[in-house]
């Protein structure tokens, strides 16, 4: 079994028409994928970011309390949300990435996570426009709920018909996206 990790570094240097076939593959847990690797990357910031803070502050594993008054709920629920916002947006400007050493490696894969989604997004625009027979078809075939040999069956057609017709499909939403980014540029 493969594991997200795996799939993210597949989606990362695979190229557009590559990119399609990995979201199809995984679709029913494609944003699964996502979701977590935005989690994960959030987690090593943040424990990077408190590691290097005790460091600093010369920690001996006591803790001190100070004179001010501070809601630790609070100051974990906004720098949360902001660090969540950053990644999504890829705007770090509000000093999200202070105090971490591999600022490239995060700003990358934070791109890369705007790809995925990108991706995705523009993925399920062109299935959505498929006729409702297709796009019922398809879908049931991404989310693994039919087979070739089911779809053979219940449109009266030979196996590898079936496969075709999934294959040209696929291949139609790939050309439909690929035609709007040629056109933008």
């Amino acid at each position: 079994m493969i594991t997200g990790a795996k799939v993210i570094r597949k989606y990362e240097i695979a190229d557009s028409g590559k990119r399609i076939d990995i979201i199809c593959k995984y679709y029913p847990c494609f944003m699964d994928i996502v979701d977590n690797f935005i989690e994960e990357m959030e987690e090593d910031i943040k424990e990077e970011q408190d590691y290097n803070r005790r460091a600093e502050m010369g920690d001996l594993g006591v803790r001190v309390q100070t004179s001010g008054l501070s809601n630790p709920t609070q100051r974990d629920g906004v720098r949360h949300s902001a660090l969540h916002t950053a990644i999504l947006t890829g705007d770090f400007s509000g000093g999200e990435l202070d105090g971490v050493s591999n600022v490239e490696e995060y700003l990358q894969d934070a791109a890369l996570v705007r790809v995925m989604i990108d991706d995705y997004s523009k993925f399920e625009k062109r299935v959505k426009e498929l006729v409702p027979r297709d796009k019922e078809l398809f879908v049931a075939y991404l989310k693994q709920e039919t087979s070739f040999m089911d779809i053979a069956e219940s449109g009266g057609i030979q196996y590898e018909s079936a496969k075709q017709k999934v294959r040209r499909i696929k291949v139609n939403i790939k050309e439909q996206i690929y035609r709007k980014k040629n056109r933008r540029g």
